[in-house]
């Protein structure tokens, strides 16, 4: 199940490349109850992917006021959202709150 959900506007077609700790790809995998990488870099307009890995359902959620609001991912369900504005984007599972990551953005 894909779910999609975007600072900006829907998300469709292939990831947008950036500068990432996780291999540039700009992609988030939550297994064994965590966020891995639990921090990555991008740059604006940039495209982030979270797939879930676990067999447990997880969520991408803004800490605070914020745009990240994934609702339930569930087994084998990816989360895509796309940032507009330069920033630190702090997120956590609202189901696991131990659960936390950030996405920083930048201009470039």
């Amino acid at each position: 199940m894909l779910l999609a959900a975007s600072v900006v506007g829907y998300v469709q077609g292939d990831d947008t490349p950036g500068r990432s700790s996780g291999g540039g790809r700009n992609m988030i995998t939550i297994a064994d109850f965590s966020y891995d990488p639990d921090q990555i870099e991008t740059i604006v307009g940039a495209t982030v992917t979270w797939s879930n890995a676990d067999d447990f359902a997880h969520t991408v959620t803004a800490t605070g006021a914020g745009p990240l609001d994934s609702g339930e991912i569930g087994a084998d369900g990816t989360y895509r959202a796309t940032f507009d504005a330069p920033g630190s984007y702090e997120y956590l599972c609202t189901i696991h709150p131990s659960m936390r990551g950030v996405v920083q953005v930048s201009n470039a």
